[in-house]
Formats: C-alpha cells, structure tokens, sequence
C-alpha cells in the first residue's frame, strides 16, 4: 500500500512538472484555432454542414478549441485563456479587422459564460464525485 502511495506522489508531481509545457502547447494551439477559425471564414466563408443546413467555415474549429480552451484553463488559467483570445483576434485582423473584433468579442462572451458554468460545476460537483469514487 505504501509504494502505491509513493506512485501518485510521484504522478503528482510529474504532473506539476508537465503543466507548464503541456499549457504552453494548448496556448498555442488555441491562438492558431482562432486564426484558422478566422481564416476558413475569410477564404471558405459558408459551407454546407449537412441536413441541407449552411454555416460560417470556422465552425468546424469550434470543438477543437473547445478542448484547448480548457485544457489551457486548466494547466495556467484563466487569465492565459483570455490573452490567447486577444492574441488570436490580433493576428486575425490581419485578415479582417471586423471579422476579428467579431470574433475575439464572440471568444470572450464564450470564455466568461464557460467560467461562470464550469468553475462552479468543477468545483461543486467533479470534487466530490472524485472524493467519493477514488478512495472506494
């Protein structure tokens, strides 16, 4: 029992050490999601989605920077995640000041109305499913 204790230990502090690294990547990668998004609405503009329904191109970067926004939330914060909006919506007014302004706005309303859902959630409710379910 005592060397699986030293095994998470050690996993938590792997972890630790990766965190910052692992942040860095997900930083980047969302700020190119943005771009990209930015850049298939500017070159591709809009697309069929299926079922006879049309759509804005970037849509189709819409999940993956779901996933990186989070991940970067959860490895440096939030404060990252909102410079990686800003940085993305800088470099994709190169292409269109007003799809960036549109874009980085639309980004940012997402961002805050993902804090005020999933950092209440997170902390009310993974905490205790993890504290009741691991030990068990």
């Amino acid at each position: 029992m005592i060397t699986f204790g030293l095994a998470v230990e050690e996993e938590r502090l792997m972890w630790h050490l990766k965190r910052p690294r692992l942040g860095m990547i997900a930083f980047t990668a969302f700020m190119l999601t943005i771009v990209a998004a930015n850049l298939a609405i500017t070159y591709l503009g809009i697309v069929p989605v299926g079922f006879g329904l049309m759509a804005p191109a970037g849509v189709y970067f819409a999940g993956l920077a779901f996933s990186l926004r989070d991940a970067l939330h959860e490895t440096l914060g939030r404060r990252w995640v909102v410079g990686a909006i800003l940085l993305g919506a800088l470099l994709s007014a190169v292409l269109s000041p007003q799809l960036a302004l549109a874009s980085g706005l639309a980004f940012l309303v997402s961002e805050l109305a993902d804090y005020a859902v999933y950092a209440p959630l997170r902390a009310h409710l993974v905490t205790p499913f993890c504290s009741v379910t691991l030990p068990s």
